[in-house]
């Protein structure tokens, strides 16, 4: 019974620990072999009596109506305005252009080149000049300066097709004098000798006798472009309808009353 017990003793530290049976001189226990990695990997599979997994999401397409075709309007017709008629301008009138034709052709891109920079003839009606608007400072016989602080335009005439045109649509016609102390004089000198003759002390240039005014039918002659560089207060500019820098201009109807300056 003792031999028993020892025996088992031994064989219960055999199965802790082999290093006591070899000590021993016992015969060593064969060692079980590690298992091997796995390489593959184990899908769950569904037990009897267990949830059935849900089936996989199908795509539908959404319902959509049948095409129904609508019937034609049957009911009365609508009342629409008849479509204007636009008006016919000329872009000359003999050779010489009329206001339209010329702020037509600096706008145009194929007609720009014909105009622009250029000097040509426009003949129309002066529908406004700013000699009555005259500033009274600015306003003295000639060779004497302005006080300080006195601001002058300087002086245009604004010509247009028609009589009653804003001047938005017509075309200022500047150059044709320097200041309004040379138009003083011009002035006097014509009220004083039929045809008398005046030069601009500054600039140069022949004032026009008549003086514009208001109403006179004129053809003005000099450069088109879309500003006006002569004058000392800075550039005049106008994209739209241009600006003519003076040459000459021919009077075809005077106007009813002569130019006139504030007093």
């Amino acid at each position: 019974m003792r031999h028993r017990l020892l025996l088992g003793a031994r064989g219960l530290l055999c199965a802790v620990g082999l290093s006591a049976c070899a000590q021993s001189g016992d015969a060593e226990l064969p060692i079980a072999p590690e298992p091997r990695a796995r390489w593959y990997s184990v899908v769950p599979t569904r037990s009897v009596g267990g949830p059935t997994p849900a089936p996989a999401p199908t795509h539908r397409e959404p319902a959509v109506a049948p095409y129904v075709p609508r019937k034609p309007y049957s009911g009365p017709r609508p009342k629409l305005p008849t479509v204007p008629k636009l008006p016919v301008r000329p872009l000359k009138v003999g050779d010489a252009y009329t206001v339209w034709g010329a702020s037509y052709s600096l706008r145009h891109s194929s007609l720009r080149a014909t105009v622009d920079g250029k000097s040509i003839r426009i003949r129309g009606v002066i529908g406004k000049t700013n000699l009555p608007t005259a500033p009274l400072c600015a306003v003295h016989p000639p060779g004497r300066a302005d006080p300080e602080g006195c601001r002058a335009p300087v002086p245009t005439l604004w010509l247009c097709d028609r009589m009653g045109d804003r001047p938005e649509d017509c075309i200022q016609v500047q150059g044709w004098a320097s200041n309004y102390a040379q138009i003083y004089g011009a002035m006097r000198e014509y009220r004083l000798r039929r045809g008398a003759r005046y030069v601009d002390s500054y600039w140069g240039i022949e004032i026009p006798n008549p003086l514009p005014a208001r109403g006179a039918e004129v053809t003005v002659t000099g450069r088109y472009s879309q500003t006006f560089t002569g004058a000392s207060t800075g550039v005049s500019s106008d994209p739209i309808m241009g600006i003519v820098t003076y040459e000459q201009m021919q009077t075809h109807r005077p106007a009813p009353r002569r130019a006139s300056l504030p007093k």
